[in-house]
């Protein structure tokens, strides 16, 4: 009985170990930081998505990707109420077709207008952002940043944010 628990225990601690040396391995090769680094500096500084991407940049300074790290945190946090907005029009709009037997056409264009104009409305502080990113980039780029900004938009495949929304999925109340 001794001998079993023995084994067990040595068994269970070599699985620990390795897992321990898998999830290191994993956290070098995908951060390409050794983890010591990553537990000395415990909180890792908040980078907005498309930051990543500066740096790829070619001469990019130090001024220029702090701008526009700066330009993009401020238009996600001026789209950010409008996308949400559209997110609730959306849904009203959805339940409203789904709920009621005879949907009204006029209340159902109006809602559509008011999607179209708050679309209209990204639409224009995209346009303004990257005019002031015009202020402090060089032609190439400009070039660049903007064609990963019109790549960076909705996927159009499965999922969330692509053409087979999560309600759809589930016509029925029950699943």
């Amino acid at each position: 009985m001794k001998v079993k628990t023995i084994a067990g225990a040595l068994i269970f601690l070599v699985v620990l170990n390795i897992g321990l040396l898998g999830t290191i391995v994993y956290l070098h090769v995908a951060d390409q930081r050794p983890p010591i680094a990553r537990l000395l500096n415990p909180e890792p500084k908040y980078e907005p998505p498309f930051a990543s991407h500066f740096e790829k940049i070619e001469n990019l300074s130090p001024e220029q990707q702090q701008k526009l790290t700066q330009l993009v945190k401020s238009y996600r946090a001026e789209i950010e109420p409008l996308r949400e907005e559209i997110r609730l029009r959306e849904e009203e709009m959805f339940n409203a077709l789904i709920n009621q037997e005879g949907v009204d056409s006029v209340s159902s264009q109006q809602t559509l207008r008011e999607i179209a104009d708050l679309r209209l409305e990204i639409g224009k502080h995209a346009l303004e952002s990257l005019q002031s990113a015009k202020t402090f980039l060089s032609e190439d780029q400009q070039r660049i940043f903007i064609k990963r900004i019109m790549s960076a938009g909705r996927s159009n495949g499965p999922g969330p944010n692509g053409i087979n929304p999560p309600q759809l999925n589930r016509p029925f109340k029950n699943q």
